[in-house]
């Protein structure tokens, strides 16, 4: 589902409405600089570069997608029970990589 600035900003208007707290939601002009739900190491951005899960900034993320579909995944420490899945249209594993 597609869902632009004004239907983010009706929902806001009737949860603020209803007595729900919001803090920001960016410019008023719809463009949203950075999103973000958590902080630090447990956290989910997306910006200009991408989106990306695990860090402050893109460049420090151990998982993150660039605007291009890049996929970057860096490992733990420990990497032995890392293992990366991928599943085809219908839901069967495809790809299995790792332990």
């Amino acid at each position: 589902m597609d869902i632009g600035f004004k239907d983010i900003k009706e929902i806001v208007e009737q949860g603020m409405s209803e007595g729900e707290q919001f803090i920001s939601l960016g410019s008023e002009e719809g463009n949203f600089q950075v999103i973000q739900i958590g902080s630090g190491s447990k956290s989910f951005k997306a910006d200009q570069q991408g989106i990306w899960l695990g860090a402050d900034t893109f460049t420090d993320a151990p998982f993150k997608v660039d605007m291009e579909g890049n996929i970057s995944i860096t490992a733990t420490e420990d990497a032995s029970d890392t293992a990366i899945r991928f599943y085809d249209s219908s839901d069967n594993l495809a790809i299995l990589i790792g332990f």
